[in-house]
Protein backbone atom coordinates (compact mmCIF):
# COMPACT_ATOMS: atom_id res chain seq x y z
CA UNK A 1 0.00 0.00 0.00
CA UNK A 2 1.96 3.66 -0.82
CA UNK A 3 2.50 5.55 1.84
CA UNK A 4 0.52 8.91 2.08
CA UNK A 5 2.34 10.31 5.02
CA UNK A 6 4.78 9.97 6.60
CA UNK A 7 6.37 11.27 10.32
CA UNK A 8 9.72 11.19 11.53
CA UNK A 9 11.49 11.98 14.10
CA UNK A 10 15.38 13.29 13.57
CA UNK A 11 17.72 12.54 16.52
CA UNK A 12 17.04 11.46 20.15
CA UNK A 13 14.04 13.73 21.14
CA UNK A 14 12.39 13.69 17.57
CA UNK A 15 12.83 9.76 18.19
CA UNK A 16 11.11 9.71 21.47
CA UNK A 17 8.65 11.85 20.51
CA UNK A 18 7.83 9.86 17.66
CA UNK A 19 7.60 6.44 19.59
CA UNK A 20 5.50 7.91 22.03
CA UNK A 21 2.93 8.20 18.91
CA UNK A 22 3.45 4.69 17.73
CA UNK A 23 3.35 3.33 21.26
CA UNK A 24 -0.10 5.07 21.97
CA UNK A 25 -1.45 5.40 18.41
CA UNK A 26 -0.02 1.92 16.62
CA UNK A 27 0.76 -0.82 19.10
CA UNK A 28 -2.44 -1.93 20.20
CA UNK A 29 -3.35 -2.33 16.16
CA UNK A 30 -0.54 -3.12 14.87
CA UNK A 31 -1.65 -5.16 11.71
CA UNK A 32 -3.97 -2.48 11.55
CA UNK A 33 -1.56 0.34 11.68
CA UNK A 34 0.98 -1.86 8.81
CA UNK A 35 -2.06 -1.39 6.57
CA UNK A 36 -2.30 2.37 6.95
CA UNK A 37 -1.03 4.94 5.05
CA UNK A 38 0.59 6.42 7.61
CA UNK A 39 3.94 5.52 7.80
CA UNK A 40 6.14 6.46 10.97
CA UNK A 41 10.07 6.20 11.74
CA UNK A 42 13.07 7.86 14.06
CA UNK A 43 16.32 8.64 12.12
CA UNK A 44 20.19 9.59 13.82
CA UNK A 45 22.50 8.04 16.37
CA UNK A 46 20.06 8.58 19.39
CA UNK A 47 21.72 6.64 21.61
CA UNK A 48 18.36 4.78 22.69
CA UNK A 49 17.91 4.76 19.35
CA UNK A 50 17.61 0.74 19.50
CA UNK A 51 15.26 1.01 22.81
CA UNK A 52 12.47 2.53 20.60
CA UNK A 53 9.69 0.36 19.39
CA UNK A 54 8.63 2.25 16.25
CA UNK A 55 9.14 -0.20 13.67
CA UNK A 56 11.57 1.97 10.85
CA UNK A 57 14.50 2.87 12.50
CA UNK A 58 17.47 4.66 10.78
CA UNK A 59 21.40 5.14 11.75
CA UNK A 60 22.60 8.79 11.08
CA UNK A 61 22.83 8.98 6.91
CA UNK A 62 21.69 6.32 4.13
CA UNK A 63 21.50 6.62 0.63
CA UNK A 64 17.66 6.27 -0.06
CA UNK A 65 14.34 6.49 2.16
CA UNK A 66 11.36 6.51 0.40
CA UNK A 67 8.80 9.59 2.01
CA UNK A 68 5.05 9.59 1.52
CA UNK A 69 3.40 12.59 -0.57
CA UNK A 70 3.67 14.41 3.02
CA UNK A 71 6.42 14.44 5.61
CA UNK A 72 6.38 15.65 8.89
CA UNK A 73 9.96 16.27 10.27
CA UNK A 74 9.88 16.32 13.95
CA UNK A 75 12.97 17.57 15.52
CA UNK A 76 14.35 19.19 18.57
CA UNK A 77 16.68 22.09 19.31
CA UNK A 78 19.90 21.59 21.18
CA UNK A 79 21.25 18.55 19.78
CA UNK A 80 24.25 17.68 17.71
CA UNK A 81 22.20 15.21 15.37
CA UNK A 82 19.58 17.17 14.17
CA UNK A 83 21.34 19.99 12.61
CA UNK A 84 23.16 18.02 10.60
CA UNK A 85 20.61 15.05 9.07
CA UNK A 86 17.68 17.25 8.97
CA UNK A 87 18.84 19.11 6.00
CA UNK A 88 19.91 15.49 4.49
CA UNK A 89 16.26 14.74 4.79
CA UNK A 90 14.57 17.12 3.72
CA UNK A 91 16.43 17.54 0.66
CA UNK A 92 15.88 13.59 0.06
CA UNK A 93 12.06 14.24 0.94
CA UNK A 94 11.72 17.43 -1.88
CA UNK A 95 13.80 15.31 -4.47
CA UNK A 96 10.77 12.37 -3.92
CA UNK A 97 7.99 15.37 -4.74
CA UNK A 98 7.17 15.17 -0.93
CA UNK A 99 5.78 18.23 0.56
CA UNK A 100 7.45 18.76 3.80
CA UNK A 101 7.03 20.22 7.13
CA UNK A 102 9.52 20.74 10.28
CA UNK A 103 8.44 21.16 13.55
CA UNK A 104 10.39 22.04 16.08
CA UNK A 105 10.73 21.61 19.56
CA UNK A 106 12.69 23.13 22.82
CA UNK A 107 15.59 21.01 23.88
CA UNK A 108 14.88 18.77 26.43
CA UNK A 109 16.51 19.39 30.16
CA UNK A 110 19.38 16.59 29.84
CA UNK A 111 20.30 18.20 25.94
CA UNK A 112 21.04 21.65 27.41
CA UNK A 113 23.05 19.95 30.49
CA UNK A 114 25.17 17.92 28.10
CA UNK A 115 25.95 21.05 25.90
CA UNK A 116 27.08 23.44 28.43
CA UNK A 117 29.04 20.31 29.90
Amino acid sequence: MEKYFTVCGIGNGGGIIVDSIYQQYAINGKELWKDSSVDLMAIGNAWDLKELSVINKVKGKVAQISFARITVFIACLGGDTMPVLLPYYIEMAKQQNSHVLVCFTLPFAIEGKESVD
